[in-house]
C-alpha cells in the first residue's frame, strides 16, 4: 500500500476557544460507568482520555501536528482492517480534511478505537464494509459517526459522574466544617459551663453522646458497668418522683405537665451524665484536643 503523493495536510481556520472541562474520575468511577452503558471499563477509560484530547481544543502548532498523525494513522488503518489497494492522495487528502471539519471533538488515538470497536460488530452502522479492499472516505465517515454517537452516550455518563462526585466532595467539605465549627462551640461551651455544673444532675444529657462518639472520654469496661449499674438505682427513684408528680398533676387536671417515663432511656441518660461529671468535671486535668 502507498501514497501516491505527499504535502502538507491542510487544517482549517477556526476560532480557539477556551479548553472545556477535563474529565478526571478515579476508577471506581469508571467502573460505575462501563456498568451503566453495558461496556468494558477500557472503553469508558479510553472516551475520557479521547475527551481530555480532543482536537477541538488544540492550538494551531498541536492541530498541525495531528493532521500528519491522522496522515501516518489512516493508512495503516486501512490496511490493518481490509483494505488491499493503494490509497491515493486526494482520497487521504479527504479523509484528512473530513476529520478535521466534522470530528474535532475526537483525539487522533479515538479514530483507531473506532475501527477497532468496528472490527468487533460493537458499532451501529450499515455498509461501512471495504468493497474489493478500497478505503475511501464515505466508509470512514460511517465508523467514526457511528463510534460519535456510542462515545456521546458514554461521555454524558462520565459527565453527570463527575458531577454527582462533585457534590459528595462538596457536601462531605461542607459536613466536614460543620462538625469542625460544632466542635470548636461544644468544647468553649463546656469551658464555659463545666465551673458551674456542682453535680451530675447539672450535665447537659447530649454531652455524653457527642464525648463519647469523638473518644473525648476514656474509660474501662469496668467502669462503663458500674456506671450503669448505678444509673440503673437513680432512675428507679428518679421514675417514682416522676409518677407521683403525675398523679398529683392528673388529680389537678394538670395534663400538660405529666410526662411519660421511658426507664432505658433514663438510665442510659444517667450514666451518660455520672460518667461526664466524674471523667470530666471533676477532673481538673481534663482537656479536650479536637485533634486526638
Amino acid at each position: 500500500m502507498e501514497i501516491q503523493k505527499q504535502q502538507q495536510p491542510k487544517t482549517p481556520m477556526r476560532i480557539l476557544l477556551a479548553p472545556r472541562m477535563r474529565l478526571a474520575l478515579p476508577s471506581t468511577s469508571l467502573k460505575n460507568c462501563a456498568e451503566k452503558e453495558n461496556v468494558a471499563q477500557v472503553e469508558v477509560e479510553n472516551v475520557m482520555r479521547g475527551y481530555n484530547c480532543k482536537m477541538r481544543d488544540m492550538n494551531p502548532e498541536q492541530l498541525e501536528r495531528a493532521a500528519f498523525q491522522i496522515g501516518a494513522i489512516l493508512p495503516k488503518l486501512a490496511k490493518k482492517y481490509g483494505a488491499n489497494a493503494h490509497i491515493g492522495f486526494e482520497i487521504l487528502e479527504g479523509c484528512q480534511e473530513l476529520i478535521l471539519n466534522q470530528f474535532l471533538e475526537l483525539s487522533v488515538e479515538e479514530i483507531e478505537t473506532a475501527y477497532e470497536l468496528w472490527s468487533a460488530g460493537k458499532l451501529e452502522v450499515k455498509n461501512a464494509d471495504m468493497y474489493h479492499g478500497i478505503f475511501n472516505v464515505s466508509q470512514l465517515g460511517k465508523i467514526l459517526s457511528a463510534y460519535s454517537k456510542r462515545r456521546k452516550k458514554i461521555i454524558a455518563t462520565l459527565i453527570h459522574e463527575q458531577g454527582e462526585n462533585r457534590i459528595k466532595e462538596e457536601r462531605a467539605a461542607k459536613n466536614q466544617k460543620l462538625k469542625e465549627t460544632f466542635e470548636i462551640d461544644f468544647v468553649n461551651n463546656f469551658e464555659k459551663k463545666r465551673t458551674s455544673i456542682k453535680e451530675w444532675k447539672d450535665v447537659p444529657t447530649f454531652w455524653w453522646e457527642v464525648m463519647k462518639k469523638r473518644k473525648w472520654i476514656q474509660f474501662t469496661k469496668e467502669e462503663a458497668l458500674k456506671t450503669y449499674e448505678e444509673a440503673g438505682k437513680l432512675a428507679k427513684i428518679h421514675t417514682q418522683l416522676i409518677e407521683s408528680e403525675n398523679r398529683v398533676n392528673q388529680a389537678i387536671k394538670r395534663f400538660d405537665l405529666v410526662r411519660d417515663v421511658d426507664a432505658k432511656s433514663l438510665r442510659q441518660n444517667i450514666a451518660g451524665q455520672l460518667m461526664v461529671f466524674r471523667k470530666c468535671i471533676q477532673n481538673p486535668d481534663f482537656i479536650i484536643s479536637i485533634n486526638t
